[in-house]
């Protein structure tokens, strides 16, 4: 007879837990998109802000071959003058 008693305590508190596990599933998933939402945002930043780093570099890198070579320029004309 214990057993029984038993076997049905086991048996509701499986329904418990089964129950409570499953009105928590929609927060999970809830939580779930909503990590995969920041982290696309974030993912989508990070390359925009790489973008920009690339095209600043470019852009520095082409100054600095201007300025180069107008010091060329400067330096040989400064030469030729002597």
């Amino acid at each position: 007879m214990s057993s029984l008693i038993r076997l049905l305590l086991i048996a509701a508190l499986s329904s418990t837990l089964l129950v409570a596990c499953s009105d928590k599933e929609p927060q999970i998933e809830q939580a779930v998109e909503s990590a995969q939402e920041h982290a696309e945002a974030a993912a989508s930043e990070a390359k925009d802000a790489a973008a920009d780093a690339v095209k600043a570099a470019k852009e520095a890198a082409a100054a600095a071959e201007q300025q180069a070579a107008e010091t060329a320029d400067a330096a040989k004309a400064a030469v030729e003058e002597k």
